[in-house]
């Protein structure tokens, strides 16, 4: 590969970046404008594929029409197939009920 092509790696993953600052911007705003609830918190761990898979199960349960489900921190995991095929069916499920999904991947 031509070393001029590190150039146009990097100038790719700063423009990634960029989207990535401009998505937060517009994430932030929202979070801080949520209300404090004094109900009790609530956490749940899961784990592995089957774990992963029933969050997203209950994400698509819950979530309405119009509404966004935004992933912070994924990464494509050491099976990137597998990865996609299950982001794309879900992507799908949530899209047949009008729900948005916004993934940062790191």
């Amino acid at each position: 590969m031509d070393p001029a092509r590190l150039q146009d790696f990097l100038e790719n993953k700063k423009r990634v970046i960029e989207e990535q600052m401009q998505e937060m911007k517009e994430i932030i705003p929202l979070l801080q404008t949520r209300e404090k609830s004094d109900e009790e918190t609530k956490a749940e761990i899961f784990s592995g594929w089957k774990g992963m898979e029933t969050v997203y199960r209950m994400l698509r349960e819950h979530m309405k029409k119009g509404q966004t489900n935004y992933v912070f921190g994924a990464s494509k995991g050491e099976d990137e197939e597998r990865v996609r095929l299950f982001f794309n069916r879900h992507v799908s499920l949530l899209s047949q009920k009008g729900i948005k999904q916004k993934i940062m991947v790191l």
